[in-house]
């Protein structure tokens, strides 16, 4: 959180207190989990810090899918990833298709004899970020065998697989009444690699997570239209601007809700005032339209605040 975010300020402390993130303190996160004794020791070295992000894609499950805007990549200034559409990840079939080799969650069912091998292959030893180690990525399997839920479940499949031979599927149900192998597992019991010390690993989770933040908030937006056209505006814009609050009655308009920073609305709104077509001169508009910033000698807080939140 920002500072400039602060809602008041602990008469105690006087430490600056937050709504947004933890509801004055109300709101309290159990503490991090510890990583198991591997990956704590290999956090601690350089060389698999700068390779984490290689080590996380050949032991992931699923693969990211987005459509990419490549253009802004390579642009000059901070690095910069823009996204189209919709941001999902592909889990696949469980099994490859006849003259595939496996890849991400086929590697924890298919050919599993073979494991370390075909998962070099389907990372290929040619990365940019670094060659992976053969036996540290051995030691990570073994470790997430041991201590991931969804492993687990995939490695009971693969023996299924190999014992019987016969199709099967694997479904993960959100249903809390049907006893614990029903439960889909939470972010914790999912969560392979500890992100605070992962460094570039921790940077792809932020963009993850804020890219699935953001589109929720679209997705909500797009959900609840009767909600945002709510009586509420059209009341507002009745009893400005067709009293004739502001200026004289309209006779037509149209008005659209945009949505930004943080979610707060505002409003683009065109109006017909009368039946006159001539175009009003300037000196007219501003009798009516400001765009000036407020003074900053005689109103300094109104100038900070719209030259800091307004100005875009």
């Amino acid at each position: 959180m920002w500072t400039s975010e602060s809602t008041a300020t602990d008469p105690r402390t006087g430490e600056p207190t937050f709504t947004l993130c933890c509801n004055h303190g109300q709101i309290k996160l159990p503490p991090i989990n510890q990583p198991p004794a591997l990956l704590e020791k290999l956090l601690q070295t350089r060389w698999f810090r700068d390779t984490i992000r290689v080590y996380n894609s050949v032991l992931a499950f699923t693969s990211v899918g987005m459509k990419m805007d490549y253009s802004v990549v390579h642009a000059p200034g901070p690095y910069t990833i823009r996204i189209q559409g919709q941001t999902h990840h592909r889990i696949g079939s469980l099994l490859p298709r006849q003259g595939c080799l496996p890849e991400y969650l086929q590697l924890y069912i298919f050919d599993t004899a073979n494991e370390l091998k075909n998962r070099l292959n389907a990372m290929g030893q040619a990365s940019a970020e670094g060659n992976l180690d053969e036996s540290t990525l051995a030691l990570l399997i073994e470790m997430i065998d041991e201590n991931n839920c969804l492993a687990k479940i995939f490695r009971r499949a693969r023996d299924h697989y190999e014992s019987v031979g016969s199709e099967f599927t694997i479904r993960l149900v959100q249903d809390k009444g049907k006893g614990k192998e029903y439960n889909l597992p939470t972010t914790s019991e999912v969560a392979g690699m500890t992100l605070i010390k992962g460094g570039r690993l921790l940077h792809q989770f932020i963009v993850d997570v804020y890219t699935a933040i953001e589109e929720d908030r679209l997705r909500w937006a797009r959900n609840n239209q009767d909600i945002l056209r709510a009586e509420l505006y059209s009341n507002v814009l009745d009893a400005d601007f067709k009293a004739g609050t502001f200026f004289k009655p309209y006779k037509a308009a149209l008005h659209r809700i945009e949505f930004q920073k943080r979610g707060l609305p505002h409003a683009h709104i065109l109006l017909w005032l009368g039946n006159s077509t001539r175009t009003p001169s300037a000196e007219e508009v501003d009798e009516i339209i400001s765009a000036e910033l407020p003074n900053k000698d005689d109103d300094p807080v109104a100038y900070d605040l719209v030259t800091k939140h307004m100005i875009h």
